[in-house]
């Protein structure tokens, strides 16, 4: 299966919104969007990580250098339209990589990053979540609560306990990622990107420190008014759900807004 999954494809679209998901979550997290999609302009397309979905039968990723070089190898099909990248949580952090990756090989790259839901690289994780990933299975779901995953489908539908080790087990392929990579940020600061950031987070939203959030400024050159953070209605999953429409207004205007200024 592709890596890259046309959620609504539209041939004659100005601009691709490219969407990575959260732990654990898949191409299909970011369905239901097709049904309040804003933008007649603009065609919605997803990251498919391994180990979870259509893609279950093969091994999740161990290294993120590893992941995000054959993200960078999927995308180049989709690299001759104008982009944006839209991350949830640990997508967020995903498509600030796979970004970094696109600029370091100079092909190009995203003209806006639309990121959500995670506290910037170089911040140390609460302690809580520092070791979250190799937590016994009754500690990972008690931990996961701060991220309102009961309140998601991916572990409230997961009645056979079969398909509930499928799915925790990818939620923990990616939090080791994420827990390896704040660490390391945490100890070097990544470079900036070029690209203007924008910050969405819920207001509800209790796993993280919203007051932090303008720390992500360090992560983009861009001037200061390419720079914002809005907080929405919700909790971390604000995404989908009675606020996703709203978000999409945001993130397509934004998304449209770096279009319009990128150089002819």
């Amino acid at each position: 299966m592709s890596m890259i999954v046309e959620l609504l494809p539209r041939p004659d679209a100005s601009l691709r919104l490219i969407c990575f998901p959260w732990a654990g979550g898949t191409a299909h997290s970011y369905l239901e969007w097709r049904d309040h999609f804003p933008s007649e302009t603009i065609e919605l397309l997803a990251v498919a990580l391994p180990g979870r979905g259509a893609r279950a039968a093969e091994p999740a990723y161990t290294k993120l250098s590893a992941l995000v070089n054959d993200a960078v190898e999927a995308l180049l099909p989709y690299l001759s339209a104008p982009f944006a990248f839209f991350g949830h949580s640990f997508g967020a952090l995903l498509a600030t990589e796979v970004a970094r990756a696109l600029e370091l090989r100079a092909l190009p790259a995203p003209l806006s990053l639309l990121l959500s839901a995670h506290p910037a690289p170089g911040l140390a994780l609460p302690a809580d979540q520092a070791t979250l990933s190799s937590s016994t299975d009754g500690a990972l779901l008690d931990g996961l609560k701060k991220w309102d995953f009961a309140a998601d489908s991916v572990l409230a539908d997961a009645a056979d306990p079969e398909l509930a080790q499928l799915m925790l087990g990818s939620i923990r392929a990616d939090l080791a990622l994420r827990e390896a990579y704040c660490r390391d940020a945490a100890a070097a600061l990544p470079s900036p990107l070029s690209a203007p950031l924008h910050v969405f987070v819920g207001a509800d939203d209790r796993s993280l420190d919203h007051a932090a959030l303008p720390a992500w400024r360090e992560l983009t050159t861009a001037d200061p008014g390419d720079f914002s953070i809005t907080s929405l209605p919700g909790g971390h999953f604000f995404v989908n759900g009675p606020t996703s429409a709203a978000l999409l207004e945001h993130v397509c205007r934004r998304a449209s807004e770096a279009l319009a200024r990128r150089p002819v």
